[in-house]
C-alpha cells in the first residue's frame, strides 16, 4: 500500500511538473493564445495532490471531503465532454459532395499555421478524390491576421496544392465556427440557384478535435445533408486543443449554436 502511494505521488508530482512546463510551451510558442495559462491548474492540483499523498500538505477532513465533492464530477463532466469531441475523429463522406467546405484557422505572413494547412492537405485529397466538388475556403481576418484566412487559403490551394482557381469559392468575413457555416450557406445560396440546406450534400474539412462542434453547429444552422473529413493534429498541440474544444462546445451551447 505505502509502495503505490508513494508510486501515485511521484505521478502525480511528475504530471504537475509537465503541466507547467507545458503551460509555458503553449504560451512562448504562440500556439496557447489565452487558454494556455489553463495548465497550471492541473500543475498546481498535481504537485498538491502529491504532497498530500506524501504527507507533507495536510488538509482537514472538511476541506479533503470539499476537494473530492468539487473536483470529482467536474472531472467526470469533462471527461464524457472529451469523449464526445472524440467521437467525431470517425467522421467521413457519406455520399459525394457538391461542395467541400474548409474551415478557417490563424494566418499569418508566412502563410496559414500548422493546424490550418492540414487542413488544406485534407481537403486537397478529397478534391482530388471528387473531381466534380467545389471548393469553398471560409474565414475573415483576425486583429493580428494581415490578411484574410479565405484569400490566404486560396492562395495556398492554387500556388502549393495546385488546385484549379475555378474551383474555388472564397468567404471572407466569418470571425468564428458559426459564422463559417452561416455565412457559407448565405454564398451558396448567391452563387448556385441549384443550392439548398436540405438537399446539397456538403463536406466539411477540419481538425478532427474541431470535427464534432462543427458538425453541430452545421446542422444546426440548417444543412442536413452534411458529413465530416477530419485532418490529424501534431501530437504536441493535441492535449490543449481537445481542452481548447471542451471550453468552445460550452460556449457555443449556452449560445444557442449547437
Amino acid at each position: 500500500m505505502n509502495f503505490i502511494k508513494k508510486f501515485s505521488a511521484v505521478l502525480l508530482f511528475i504530471v504537475g511538473i509537465l503541466c507547467f512546463i507545458y503551460t509555458f510551451a503553449m504560451y512562448f510558442t504562440g500556439f496557447g493564445g489565452n487558454l494556455s495559462f489553463v495548465w497550471l491548474i492541473p500543475a498546481v492540483l498535481g504537485v498538491l495532490w502529491a504532497g498530500m499523498l506524501e504527507g507533507k500538505i495536510t488538509l482537514r477532513k472538511w476541506q479533503k471531503r470539499m476537494m473530492l465533492y468539487i473536483l470529482t464530477p467536474i472531472i467526470v463532466f469533462f471527461l464524457v465532454i472529451e469523449v464526445i469531441i472524440f467521437s467525431g475523429f470517425f467522421e467521413n463522406p457519406k455520399e459525394e459532395p457538391k461542395y467541400i467546405v474548409v474551415l478557417g484557422a490563424t494566418v499569418r505572413e508566412s502563410g496559414p499555421c500548422y493546424i490550418l494547412r492540414q487542413r488544406l492537405k485534407e481537403a486537397e485529397k478529397w478534391a482530388n478524390t471528387y473531381e466534380d466538388a467545389m471548393i469553398v475556403v471560409t474565414g475573415g481576418q483576425g486583429e493580428t491576421e494581415p490578411f484574410t484566412e479565405g484569400s490566404e487559403m486560396k492562395r495556398y490551394l492554387v500556388e502549393e496544392l495546385a488546385i484549379s482557381e475555378d474551383r474555388i469559392y472564397v468567404e471572407e468575413e466569418s470571425k468564428n465556427t458559426y459564422e463559417n457555416m452561416k455565412f457559407t450557406g448565405e454564398l451558396l445560396a448567391k452563387k448556385d440557384e441549384s443550392f439548398s440546406y436540405e438537399n446539397t450534400p456538403i463536406l466539411i474539412v477540419t481538425n478532427d478535435f474541431h470535427m464534432y462542434r462543427s458538425m453541430q453547429i452545421a446542422k444546426k444552422a440548417g444543412y442536413e445533408k452534411v458529413s465530416g473529413a477530419p485532418s490529424g493534429t501534431y501530437i504536441f498541440l493535441f492535449p490543449h486543443y481537445m481542452v481548447r474544444e471542451f471550453c468552445a462546445i460550452l460556449k457555443n451551447f449556452v449560445l444557442g449554436r449547437m
